[in-house]
């Protein structure tokens, strides 16, 4: 039986960046591209069953004994999550599906292999660089620097939650997406507007439900005012 973490449950869902904190390494399916498999079928089945229990525009019930008929019926499609003490990863994959649909995106239900992240676009950057610039210093990278970043992640998405209710249109309902994606904190967003071609990255969020149209536009020029800064 795997027990609840004795810290907070990562709200990154989607994405499982090496690079840090995650549910699927919290879930302890992270060793192998069949534990990656394994961990988005769960994903898309318990988003499947949100979506059919408690659709996103009405309430969610309060209490476990409400939500008894969705986790008897994942439990019995994915019995895997009966490894786990009360089946806890469940209640954070239907936070995260409901604000994602409540946002226009398609929530969890999402296929594998998943796009990459801005971590991990940044790794292949900096790669890249060291192999075409070898006069470079080369670039540190420890435990130590990305437990220090997961601690302070939860005032890190403040930041990026803020950037998105100023807009014309309140986003903040998005920032799951941003924190899927590992743009959590100043120093991803200023550096994935240091990636050649970032709005087509950007854009690619809505060629995969993440974002409409018009999101997409507001955000790049708030982003492009950033970058300007």
């Amino acid at each position: 039986m795997i027990p609840r973490p004795v810290g907070p449950i990562s709200r990154r869902v989607i994405t499982t960046d090496a690079g840090g904190e995650c549910l699927a390494r919290q879930m302890g399916l992270m060793s192998s591209e069949n534990d990656r498999r394994t961990y988005y079928s769960i994903l898309s089945t318990v988003g499947k069953l949100c979506d059919r229990y408690f659709p996103h525009d009405r309430e969610m019930p309060v209490g476990r004994d409400a939500k008894r008929p969705l986790y008897d019926e994942a439990l019995r499609r994915q019995p895997i999550l009966n490894m786990y003490e009360d089946a806890w990863p469940i209640s954070t994959m239907l936070n995260i599906h409901r604000q994602a649909r409540r946002a226009g995106c398609r929530g969890i239900i999402v296929p594998f292999p998943e796009a990459p992240t801005i971590r991990a676009r940044a790794r292949n950057d900096a790669s890249a660089a060291s192999v075409q610039h070898t006069t470079h210093a080369p670039v540190a990278h420890s435990d130590a620097a990305n437990a220090k970043a997961a601690a302070g992640a939860g005032k890190s998405s403040r930041v990026m939650e803020t950037f998105l209710r100023t807009l014309p249109q309140d986003l903040g309902d998005l920032l799951p997406v941003f924190i899927q994606y590992g743009v959590d904190d100043d120093n991803a967003l200023r550096g994935m507007l240091r990636m050649p071609a970032w709005q087509s990255w950007l854009y690619s969020w809505v060629k995969e439900g993440w974002l409409t149209e018009l999101q997409f536009r507001m955000i790049c020029n708030g982003l492009a005012q950033i970058a300007l800064g």
